[in-house]
């Protein structure tokens, strides 16, 4: 049931970025950034101001 739950929130997160005129792509980057293990991934994951324009758009990085 929890991966039931999270493909909602995704789905309903994916919702609320048409909603704000979000292009596919940039849902495409937001989803995958979290899977990345990559040293530029990294440092965006531990920028605080990244971050926090990610949450206030009701995102993040770590979903998964």
């Amino acid at each position: 049931m929890e991966g039931v739950c999270a493909i909602r929130a995704l789905e309903d997160r994916i919702a609320a970025f048409r909603e704000c005129n979000a292009q596919d792509t940039e849902i495409e980057k937001m989803i995958c950034m979290q899977f990345m293990d990559y040293p530029s991934a990294d440092y965006l994951k531990n920028n605080s101001e990244f971050m926090a324009v990610l949450t206030d758009l009701g995102g993040g990085a770590d979903h998964y």
